[in-house]
Protein backbone atom coordinates (compact mmCIF):
# COMPACT_ATOMS: atom_id res chain seq x y z
CA UNK A 1 0.00 0.00 0.00
CA UNK A 2 2.82 2.39 0.89
CA UNK A 3 4.53 1.65 -2.43
CA UNK A 4 1.24 2.28 -4.26
CA UNK A 5 0.76 5.63 -2.50
CA UNK A 6 4.31 6.70 -3.28
CA UNK A 7 3.95 5.76 -6.94
CA UNK A 8 0.58 7.50 -7.16
CA UNK A 9 1.98 10.61 -5.54
CA UNK A 10 4.96 10.61 -7.89
CA UNK A 11 2.67 10.25 -10.89
CA UNK A 12 0.50 13.11 -9.67
CA UNK A 13 3.52 15.33 -9.20
CA UNK A 14 4.75 14.40 -12.67
CA UNK A 15 1.44 15.23 -14.29
CA UNK A 16 1.25 18.50 -12.36
CA UNK A 17 4.74 19.50 -13.47
CA UNK A 18 3.92 18.59 -17.07
CA UNK A 19 0.73 20.66 -17.01
CA UNK A 20 2.59 23.56 -15.44
CA UNK A 21 5.27 23.38 -18.14
CA UNK A 22 2.64 23.34 -20.88
CA UNK A 23 0.88 26.28 -19.25
CA UNK A 24 4.10 28.29 -19.00
CA UNK A 25 4.93 27.39 -22.58
CA UNK A 26 1.53 28.54 -23.75
CA UNK A 27 1.93 31.82 -21.91
CA UNK A 28 5.31 32.34 -23.54
CA UNK A 29 4.61 31.13 -27.07
CA UNK A 30 0.85 31.60 -27.62
CA UNK A 31 -0.57 33.80 -24.85
CA UNK A 32 -4.35 34.10 -24.86
CA UNK A 33 -5.62 37.47 -23.57
CA UNK A 34 -9.04 37.35 -21.95
CA UNK A 35 -10.55 39.56 -24.64
CA UNK A 36 -9.71 36.90 -27.25
CA UNK A 37 -11.40 34.18 -25.21
CA UNK A 38 -14.55 36.26 -24.92
CA UNK A 39 -15.93 39.76 -25.29
CA UNK A 40 -14.55 42.19 -22.73
CA UNK A 41 -16.93 44.95 -21.69
CA UNK A 42 -15.73 48.39 -22.74
CA UNK A 43 -17.05 49.80 -19.47
CA UNK A 44 -14.03 48.37 -17.66
CA UNK A 45 -11.31 49.13 -20.18
CA UNK A 46 -8.76 51.89 -19.84
CA UNK A 47 -8.27 53.94 -16.67
CA UNK A 48 -10.37 52.39 -13.94
CA UNK A 49 -9.86 55.07 -11.31
CA UNK A 50 -13.44 56.30 -11.71
CA UNK A 51 -14.95 52.96 -12.71
CA UNK A 52 -13.86 51.17 -9.54
CA UNK A 53 -15.48 53.91 -7.45
CA UNK A 54 -18.78 53.21 -9.18
CA UNK A 55 -18.83 49.44 -9.88
CA UNK A 56 -17.76 46.34 -7.99
CA UNK A 57 -17.39 42.65 -8.74
CA UNK A 58 -20.28 40.41 -7.72
CA UNK A 59 -20.28 36.62 -7.57
CA UNK A 60 -23.82 36.19 -8.94
CA UNK A 61 -24.31 39.26 -11.13
CA UNK A 62 -20.74 39.43 -12.42
CA UNK A 63 -20.59 43.08 -11.45
CA UNK A 64 -22.97 45.65 -10.03
CA UNK A 65 -23.05 49.37 -9.30
CA UNK A 66 -21.78 50.49 -5.92
CA UNK A 67 -24.68 52.00 -4.04
CA UNK A 68 -24.77 55.44 -2.46
CA UNK A 69 -22.68 57.20 -5.09
CA UNK A 70 -23.49 60.11 -7.37
CA UNK A 71 -24.67 57.51 -9.93
CA UNK A 72 -26.82 55.20 -7.76
CA UNK A 73 -28.61 55.83 -4.48
CA UNK A 74 -28.20 53.77 -1.32
CA UNK A 75 -30.90 51.29 -2.39
CA UNK A 76 -29.54 50.65 -5.88
CA UNK A 77 -31.65 52.96 -8.02
CA UNK A 78 -30.08 55.09 -10.72
CA UNK A 79 -30.22 58.76 -9.79
CA UNK A 80 -32.08 61.12 -12.14
CA UNK A 81 -33.05 64.81 -12.21
CA UNK A 82 -36.36 63.90 -10.56
CA UNK A 83 -35.36 60.89 -8.42
CA UNK A 84 -35.01 62.90 -5.20
CA UNK A 85 -38.65 63.97 -5.50
CA UNK A 86 -39.76 60.46 -4.54
CA UNK A 87 -40.20 59.01 -1.06
CA UNK A 88 -39.99 55.23 -1.00
CA UNK A 89 -42.38 55.11 1.95
CA UNK A 90 -45.02 57.45 0.47
CA UNK A 91 -46.06 57.36 -3.16
CA UNK A 92 -48.70 60.05 -2.57
CA UNK A 93 -51.39 58.19 -4.45
CA UNK A 94 -49.28 57.87 -7.60
CA UNK A 95 -48.64 54.70 -9.60
CA UNK A 96 -45.02 53.66 -9.11
CA UNK A 97 -43.30 52.54 -12.32
CA UNK A 98 -39.95 50.77 -12.16
CA UNK A 99 -37.89 50.65 -15.35
CA UNK A 100 -35.50 47.70 -15.70
CA UNK A 101 -32.93 47.30 -18.44
CA UNK A 102 -29.41 48.01 -19.57
CA UNK A 103 -27.65 51.26 -20.46
CA UNK A 104 -30.59 52.51 -22.56
CA UNK A 105 -32.64 52.44 -19.37
CA UNK A 106 -29.81 53.60 -17.11
CA UNK A 107 -29.05 56.71 -19.18
CA UNK A 108 -32.65 57.73 -18.69
CA UNK A 109 -33.51 59.59 -21.92
CA UNK A 110 -36.33 57.19 -22.76
CA UNK A 111 -37.69 57.49 -19.21
CA UNK A 112 -37.50 61.28 -19.39
CA UNK A 113 -39.37 61.21 -22.69
CA UNK A 114 -42.10 59.04 -21.17
CA UNK A 115 -42.28 61.32 -18.13
CA UNK A 116 -42.69 64.39 -20.34
CA UNK A 117 -45.61 62.72 -22.12
CA UNK A 118 -47.43 61.29 -19.12
CA UNK A 119 -46.62 63.88 -16.46
CA UNK A 120 -45.94 63.65 -12.73
CA UNK A 121 -49.38 63.78 -11.14
CA UNK A 122 -50.32 60.13 -11.62
CA UNK A 123 -46.96 58.41 -11.93
CA UNK A 124 -43.51 57.96 -10.36
CA UNK A 125 -40.62 56.90 -12.59
CA UNK A 126 -37.92 54.80 -10.88
CA UNK A 127 -34.78 53.85 -12.82
CA UNK A 128 -33.40 50.37 -12.10
CA UNK A 129 -31.23 50.13 -15.23
CA UNK A 130 -27.59 49.02 -15.16
CA UNK A 131 -25.15 49.53 -18.02
CA UNK A 132 -24.10 46.35 -19.90
CA UNK A 133 -26.60 44.08 -18.12
CA UNK A 134 -28.44 41.35 -20.01
CA UNK A 135 -31.96 40.12 -19.26
CA UNK A 136 -30.75 37.53 -16.75
CA UNK A 137 -28.80 40.11 -14.75
CA UNK A 138 -31.67 42.64 -14.95
CA UNK A 139 -34.09 40.17 -13.36
CA UNK A 140 -31.53 39.20 -10.69
CA UNK A 141 -30.85 42.86 -9.89
CA UNK A 142 -34.57 43.49 -9.48
CA UNK A 143 -35.01 40.45 -7.26
CA UNK A 144 -32.07 41.40 -5.06
CA UNK A 145 -32.36 45.20 -4.90
CA UNK A 146 -34.93 47.28 -6.75
CA UNK A 147 -37.97 45.28 -5.67
CA UNK A 148 -37.80 47.26 -2.40
CA UNK A 149 -39.68 50.18 -3.98
CA UNK A 150 -42.71 47.84 -4.32
CA UNK A 151 -43.62 49.00 -7.83
CA UNK A 152 -47.11 48.89 -9.25
CA UNK A 153 -45.76 48.45 -12.75
CA UNK A 154 -42.44 47.11 -14.08
CA UNK A 155 -41.31 48.15 -17.55
CA UNK A 156 -38.56 45.94 -18.97
CA UNK A 157 -36.67 47.44 -21.88
CA UNK A 158 -35.60 44.49 -24.01
CA UNK A 159 -32.53 45.46 -26.03
CA UNK A 160 -31.26 43.50 -29.01
CA UNK A 161 -27.85 43.21 -27.32
CA UNK A 162 -29.48 41.37 -24.39
CA UNK A 163 -28.38 38.17 -26.13
CA UNK A 164 -24.94 38.45 -24.56
CA UNK A 165 -23.81 35.90 -22.01
CA UNK A 166 -23.50 36.49 -18.27
CA UNK A 167 -19.85 37.52 -17.73
CA UNK A 168 -16.87 36.14 -15.85
CA UNK A 169 -15.39 38.79 -13.57
CA UNK A 170 -12.13 38.97 -11.63
CA UNK A 171 -9.25 41.23 -10.64
CA UNK A 172 -6.12 40.70 -12.75
CA UNK A 173 -2.52 40.86 -11.54
CA UNK A 174 -2.58 44.65 -11.92
CA UNK A 175 -5.72 45.02 -9.80
CA UNK A 176 -7.90 45.85 -12.81
CA UNK A 177 -11.48 44.65 -12.97
CA UNK A 178 -11.88 42.30 -15.91
CA UNK A 179 -15.43 41.61 -17.07
CA UNK A 180 -15.53 39.17 -19.98
CA UNK A 181 -18.42 37.40 -21.67
CA UNK A 182 -16.98 33.99 -22.62
CA UNK A 183 -17.61 32.48 -26.04
CA UNK A 184 -18.93 29.37 -24.34
CA UNK A 185 -21.91 29.25 -22.02
CA UNK A 186 -20.95 30.24 -18.49
CA UNK A 187 -22.33 26.96 -17.13
CA UNK A 188 -19.60 25.20 -19.16
CA UNK A 189 -16.77 27.47 -18.02
CA UNK A 190 -14.76 27.39 -14.79
CA UNK A 191 -14.16 31.06 -13.87
CA UNK A 192 -11.05 30.26 -11.79
CA UNK A 193 -9.38 28.39 -14.65
CA UNK A 194 -10.41 31.13 -17.08
CA UNK A 195 -8.73 33.70 -14.84
CA UNK A 196 -5.43 31.85 -14.46
CA UNK A 197 -4.92 29.39 -17.34
CA UNK A 198 -4.01 30.41 -20.89
CA UNK A 199 -4.49 26.79 -22.03
CA UNK A 200 -8.02 26.90 -20.69
CA UNK A 201 -8.70 30.21 -22.42
CA UNK A 202 -7.64 28.59 -25.71
CA UNK A 203 -10.32 25.95 -25.10
CA UNK A 204 -12.95 28.57 -24.27
CA UNK A 205 -12.02 30.51 -27.42
CA UNK A 206 -12.09 27.38 -29.61
CA UNK A 207 -15.76 27.88 -30.47
CA UNK A 208 -16.48 31.52 -31.25
CA UNK A 209 -19.91 30.77 -32.68
CA UNK A 210 -22.42 31.31 -29.86
CA UNK A 211 -25.07 28.69 -29.25
CA UNK A 212 -28.09 30.87 -29.90
CA UNK A 213 -30.52 28.30 -28.55
CA UNK A 214 -28.74 28.23 -25.18
CA UNK A 215 -28.84 32.02 -24.89
CA UNK A 216 -32.50 32.14 -25.87
CA UNK A 217 -33.29 29.47 -23.28
CA UNK A 218 -31.55 31.48 -20.55
CA UNK A 219 -33.42 34.67 -21.51
CA UNK A 220 -36.76 32.86 -21.56
CA UNK A 221 -36.05 31.35 -18.12
CA UNK A 222 -35.28 34.83 -16.77
CA UNK A 223 -38.50 36.23 -18.24
CA UNK A 224 -40.49 33.39 -16.70
CA UNK A 225 -38.86 34.15 -13.36
CA UNK A 226 -39.86 37.81 -13.68
CA UNK A 227 -43.43 36.77 -14.48
CA UNK A 228 -43.51 34.60 -11.36
CA UNK A 229 -42.25 37.50 -9.22
CA UNK A 230 -44.69 40.05 -10.64
CA UNK A 231 -47.64 37.66 -10.49
CA UNK A 232 -46.84 36.86 -6.87
CA UNK A 233 -46.82 40.52 -5.88
CA UNK A 234 -49.66 41.70 -8.12
CA UNK A 235 -47.37 43.89 -10.25
CA UNK A 236 -48.17 44.82 -13.83
CA UNK A 237 -45.45 43.81 -16.32
CA UNK A 238 -44.78 45.49 -19.65
CA UNK A 239 -41.92 45.11 -22.13
CA UNK A 240 -40.51 47.55 -24.68
CA UNK A 241 -38.45 46.11 -27.53
CA UNK A 242 -35.78 48.68 -28.33
CA UNK A 243 -34.59 48.66 -31.96
CA UNK A 244 -31.13 49.01 -33.46
CA UNK A 245 -30.88 52.68 -34.40
CA UNK A 246 -30.50 52.33 -38.14
CA UNK A 247 -32.93 51.76 -41.04
CA UNK A 248 -34.63 48.38 -40.68
CA UNK A 249 -33.45 47.33 -44.14
CA UNK A 250 -29.85 47.75 -42.92
CA UNK A 251 -30.25 45.34 -40.02
CA UNK A 252 -28.18 42.18 -40.39
CA UNK A 253 -29.70 38.73 -40.12
CA UNK A 254 -28.75 38.41 -36.42
CA UNK A 255 -30.63 41.58 -35.48
CA UNK A 256 -33.67 40.54 -37.50
CA UNK A 257 -33.71 37.13 -35.82
CA UNK A 258 -33.31 38.61 -32.35
CA UNK A 259 -36.14 41.09 -32.86
CA UNK A 260 -38.49 38.42 -34.22
CA UNK A 261 -37.56 36.05 -31.40
CA UNK A 262 -38.19 38.72 -28.77
CA UNK A 263 -41.60 39.61 -30.23
CA UNK A 264 -42.63 35.97 -30.48
CA UNK A 265 -41.35 34.95 -27.05
CA UNK A 266 -42.83 37.91 -25.17
CA UNK A 267 -46.16 37.22 -26.88
CA UNK A 268 -46.04 33.52 -25.99
CA UNK A 269 -45.34 34.43 -22.37
CA UNK A 270 -48.28 36.83 -22.30
CA UNK A 271 -46.19 39.93 -21.58
CA UNK A 272 -47.75 43.15 -22.85
CA UNK A 273 -45.20 44.46 -25.36
CA UNK A 274 -44.54 47.65 -27.30
CA UNK A 275 -42.35 47.62 -30.42
CA UNK A 276 -40.64 50.88 -31.40
CA UNK A 277 -39.70 50.17 -35.02
CA UNK A 278 -42.49 52.38 -36.36
CA UNK A 279 -41.40 55.49 -34.48
CA UNK A 280 -37.76 54.81 -35.36
CA UNK A 281 -38.62 54.77 -39.06
CA UNK A 282 -40.66 57.96 -38.69
CA UNK A 283 -37.75 59.71 -36.97
CA UNK A 284 -35.35 58.59 -39.71
CA UNK A 285 -37.77 59.74 -42.42
CA UNK A 286 -37.98 63.15 -40.72
CA UNK A 287 -34.19 63.47 -40.80
CA UNK A 288 -33.80 63.26 -37.01
CA UNK A 289 -30.39 62.30 -35.59
CA UNK A 290 -31.50 59.17 -33.76
CA UNK A 291 -28.14 58.27 -32.17
CA UNK A 292 -26.94 59.80 -28.92
CA UNK A 293 -23.37 59.80 -30.26
CA UNK A 294 -21.95 59.24 -33.77
CA UNK A 295 -21.50 55.54 -34.50
CA UNK A 296 -23.57 54.46 -31.48
CA UNK A 297 -26.56 52.50 -32.77
CA UNK A 298 -27.76 51.40 -29.33
CA UNK A 299 -28.52 54.57 -27.36
CA UNK A 300 -31.23 56.94 -28.64
CA UNK A 301 -30.80 60.68 -28.78
CA UNK A 302 -33.19 62.86 -26.81
CA UNK A 303 -35.03 63.68 -30.03
CA UNK A 304 -35.37 59.98 -30.91
CA UNK A 305 -36.57 59.16 -27.38
CA UNK A 306 -39.24 61.82 -27.90
CA UNK A 307 -40.49 59.97 -31.00
CA UNK A 308 -40.53 56.74 -29.00
CA UNK A 309 -42.49 58.31 -26.14
CA UNK A 310 -44.97 59.83 -28.60
CA UNK A 311 -45.74 56.37 -29.98
CA UNK A 312 -46.04 54.91 -26.49
CA UNK A 313 -48.47 57.64 -25.45
CA UNK A 314 -50.53 57.17 -28.61
CA UNK A 315 -50.67 53.40 -28.06
CA UNK A 316 -51.83 53.62 -24.43
CA UNK A 317 -48.57 52.59 -22.78
CA UNK A 318 -49.50 53.53 -19.18
CA UNK A 319 -53.25 53.81 -19.26
CA UNK A 320 -53.84 50.42 -17.71
CA UNK A 321 -51.11 50.68 -15.07
CA UNK A 322 -53.63 52.23 -12.69
CA UNK A 323 -55.38 48.87 -12.55
CA UNK A 324 -53.24 48.26 -9.45
CA UNK A 325 -54.16 50.88 -6.91
CA UNK A 326 -51.17 52.89 -5.73
CA UNK A 327 -52.87 53.52 -2.43
CA UNK A 328 -53.21 49.81 -1.71
CA UNK A 329 -49.46 49.30 -1.31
Amino acid sequence: MKRFVVRGGAALVGVSVAVLCVELGARWLTPMPVDEAGVELELFRGDQTKTQRLYMLDEELGFRPIHDTFLYDELGFRRSPFHDEYDIEDRRGRTRILFAGDSVTARGLLIEGIRSRFGNEKYEYWNGGVTAYNTIQEVQYYERYTHVCKPDHIVLTFHLNDFMRTPITFLDEDGRMRVVMPHKNLSEVNPWLFEWSHIYRHWVASNRTPNTKEVERDIRNALERLIDLTDRDGIRLTAIIHPELKPIEDWNSHLVHRHHWAERTLSELGIRTFVLKESLERALDDGVEVKQRPGDYEHPSRACADYFSFQLRRDGFLELSNATSASSK
